[in-house]
């Protein structure tokens, strides 16, 4: 299974649209906006996401820009993704969790 890094903007949005999108990227496709490192979790940067899965990276993308147009279609949203062999990160715990 691969993992992938997922970033979205929505153009022209504010933090309700950002809201619905991160409810939709998790129920839609599981998509986490944190990460876990040994017993503590970190919050991944706005509109960033992390997943595994059997799909391609192609096909994550096209998912992903599915489920950001339907919470905001115009403008265009914008996507990346990159598949994930390791990762390295400087973030933030979740409050709480350090």
């Amino acid at each position: 299974m691969a993992s992938f890094t997922i970033r979205i903007v929505l153009h022209e949005a504010n933090s309700d649209h950002y809201q619905d999108l991160h409810d939709r990227m998790q129920l839609d496709m599981g998509a986490l906006r944190t990460i876990q490192a040994g017993s503590v979790t970190y919050d991944l940067p706005d509109g960033e996401y992390i997943m595994s899965s059997q799909s391609t990276c192609s096909d994550v993308c096209a998912l992903a820009l599915k489920t950001a147009s339907k919470v905001k279609a115009k403008p265009t949203p914008s996507v990346l993704v990159t598949e994930s062999v390791n990762r390295s990160f400087i973030l933030r715990p979740v409050p709480g969790d350090s």
